[in-house]
């Protein structure tokens, strides 16, 4: 079939009514003709004069912003260090081609009749470029100056929602930051957005600015943004999201559990998302091998460095259901390729690692898990939670709490006669309780960094959790027949480290030793009223922990516990888990 009749298809869907869709779509079916096939329209002309619906992705934005207008947690800085005689016309040109260009740049939202988000278009505007003169400062305020406009808020109401600094470091040297909302970018925007910003500044550096002179455009685009939220929106409507929908229900289950993994700090009620990042690189010897390894078995280097993390959260958690969010770039339309726009969606990749499992079979299960949630990526992240029925809490993220994303860079885009590299951001927003980031760069360096929430880990504990990471994979990369109870977490200096332990613990034992139920009774005591155990909002004083476990170890002794009968215990991580523990041992059991 011809591109003109599939584009004529793909009108006829877009003016159906609603409740006819769903019938095009099996009509379509009928004839063997995949819905996929279809591009996605422009929208009509009066479509594009008016507010329409935000995609579902924007409304979960627009929701969570109304929620905290002031948080950053959702603006995406990047920075450029300029390096050489710098053309500012011309860049301030580049930014205004890319601002005509993109509709998204030029969006702003506000909520309709039913209180739905919508978006609307405005009309080419001049977008400000801030130059400021920081030559007099020091790198560290330089810094502290950059740092305070990456987390400026938004005003997703009034706009504009792409902000452009441009600071002078000395007479050589410039700084560029773009700053944007998520809202209306992502990952793949921001690869697109300086790819166009360093074509343009090539086209217009040559301009005489003093001569009024028209710069012409890229070439036009098919579609933009908005046309794509219309389409989406149109085609989940008609039946696709229950399809999908039903998939998700079936792999992911009713039982969604936390993962629980050993944290420094107690889990606050409303998290801040103040976060922190640990940066590794990989040897390329490890590299080398883990590229053989993903080869071998039929996987992408990914597949390898997230099977890797999660035989790791196995290790750290003792879970045998491990959830990790993985983000889809939900371009699978090649008219989306070249838009600048909130495309991604979140996805949650199930694994069930258990310790007699080998590496390579939890790898081809990952392979599996990830492919499938691939293909049903449309539905969005928000729509699951509801269907999943998942219960909200605000002290940690539905679904999943941990992140993994990995990106494959080309060559930073040149600027004429410039010099560019870019720049690492300080400290990140921490959305999830550890992200694991992984890059492999044109050269074929591979890179990456844990961000962690501040709030739970300390910076010590991060550390040593990326040398269990980098460890295990250089296990796995030797021998993925391994089984993930023989994976060793602790390295050579920390293994000789609890053998001294060790070592002067035997001097002492029969001096120091007290048993930790003697102890916390002795606790009870001298301090009664103190709390002694918290668990989420739950908190046991002294005194409550010591009476609790000492009636339930004579409820046990009455049962037959007595020395060295050992007492199974199931129970969900709680306070009543420890007061179990704690009975147990009064009773004498193990």
């Amino acid at each position: 079939m011809n591109q003109d009749r599939l584009l004529a298809l793909a009108h006829r869907f877009a003016d159906l009514a609603p409740a006819q869709r769903s019938v095009f779509l099996q009509r379509l079916a009928d004839q063997n003709i995949d819905f996929s096939l279809l591009p996605i329209p422009p929208r009509s002309q009066a479509e594009a004069g008016i507010a329409l619906p935000a995609s579902f992705a924007q409304s979960r934005l627009w929701f969570l912003w109304q929620m905290d207008p002031e948080s950053p947690a959702y603006n995406m800085a990047g920075r450029l260090r300029l390096v050489g005689e710098l053309n500012v016309e011309a860049l301030t040109a580049s930014v205004q081609s890319l601002l005509a260009r993109h509709e998204g740049l030029r969006t702003t939202f506000l909520a309709g009749s039913d209180g739905a988000a919508l978006q609307k278009v405005h009309p080419i505007v001049s977008l400000e470029l801030r130059y400021v003169d920081l030559q007099h400062l020091s790198d560290a305020e330089r810094e502290s100056a950059a740092k305070a406009e990456a987390l400026r808020p938004f005003d997703l109401a009034s706009g504009p929602l792409l902000r452009v600094m441009l600071i002078r470091c000395n007479s050589n040297t410039h700084c560029l930051l773009l700053t944007v909302h998520h809202i209306v970018s992502d990952g793949w925007s921001a690869e697109v957005m300086l790819r166009e910003l360093a074509e343009g500044y090539r086209l217009n550096v040559s301009v005489d600015f003093d001569v009024a002179v028209a710069i012409a455009l890229p070439e036009k685009l098919f579609i933009q943004y908005p046309d794509f939220a219309l389409w989406q929106r149109r085609w989940l409507e008609a039946g696709e999201a229950e399809r999908q929908r039903n998939w998700w229900r079936k792999t992911l289950g009713d039982d969604h559990p936390v993962l629980a993994l050993p944290t420094d700090r107690q889990r606050p009620a409303i998290p801040s998302s103040q976060g922190a990042r640990q940066f590794f690189t990989l040897t390329p010897q490890v590299t080398e091998q883990l590229r053989t390894l993903a080869r071998g078995q039929g996987v992408t280097l990914f597949m390898v460095l997230l099977a890797s993390f999660k035989a790791l959260l196995y290790r750290y958690s003792g879970q045998d259901d491990i959830r990790v969010g993985v983000p889809a770039a939900g371009r699978n339309r090649i008219e989306t390729e070249g838009l600048i726009g909130f495309f991604i969606n979140t996805l949650v990749v199930r694994s069930r690692p258990s310790g007699q499992k080998t590496f390579a079979e939890l790898l081809l299960e990952l392979k599996d898990a990830l492919l499938g949630a691939e293909a049903h990526q449309d539905l969005p992240f928000e729509q699951l939670v509801e269907a999943l029925q998942d219960v909200r809490s605000t002290s940690h993220h539905p679904l999943f709490q941990v992140m993994a994303n990995h990106q494959t860079r080309g060559a930073t885009p040149q600027w004429d006669g410039l010099v560019v590299d870019e720049v690492s951001e300080g400290n990140p927003v921490a959305k999830f309780d550890l992200t694991l980031t992984t890059e492999e760069s044109a050269d074929g360096v591979l890179s990456g960094a844990f961000v962690y929430a501040a709030e739970l880990f300390l910076p010590s504990t991060i550390t040593r959790l990326t040398g269990h990471y980098l460890g295990l994979l250089e296990q796995v990369a030797q021998s993925p027949s391994i089984t993930l109870n023989q994976l060793a977490l602790l390295s050579d200096a920390e293994q000789a480290q609890i053998t001294r332990w060790n070592a002067a613990a035997d001097q002492t034992v029969e001096k120091l030793f007290v048993p930790i139920h003697t102890a916390l009774t002795a606790q009870a005591e001298m301090y009664g009223d103190r709390i002694a155990l918290c668990h989420g909002v739950t908190t046991v004083s002294c005194d409550e922990l010591n009476v609790r476990s000492n009636r339930l170890s004579h409820r046990l002794i009455a049962s037959g516990v007595k020395a060295e009968v050992r007492v199974g215990v199931s129970i969900e991580r709680s306070a009543e888990m420890i007061i179990a523990l704690l009975a147990i041992l009064k009773a004498g059991g193990a």
